[in-house]
């Protein structure tokens, strides 16, 4: 995951596919948690049922920690059992 910014002449990699780790909160929420060096990354799913999809910055909650907010259909638990959607690639600021 890398974060670019709006030229695209700088570049931050916050966090590899390879490296993500789940955690289900005891409210049931799912975070999902990046990392890249001493850089982390945590994205907090939300359920949308019905309502338009959203990808929101949250912010740098500390230095090298990051979070962000996906609010999708797809976060509702089996709402998209077998289904074949995309991610977000790239995130510019």
């Amino acid at each position: 995951m890398n974060l670019v910014s709006k030229d695209e002449n700088v570049r931050h990699s916050i966090g590899t596919q390879d490296s993500v780790k789940w955690t289900v909160l005891l409210d049931g929420h799912v975070v999902l948690q990046y990392q890249a060096g001493e850089k982390i990354l945590h994205v907090a799913l939300e359920c949308a049922e019905g309502a338009p999809s959203e990808f929101e910055a949250v912010g740098e909650e500390s230095e090298n920690h990051y979070k962000f907010r996906l609010k999708h259909e797809c976060a509702c638990w089996d709402a998209c059992a077998g289904r074949r959607f995309l991610f977000f690639r790239k995130t510019t600021y």
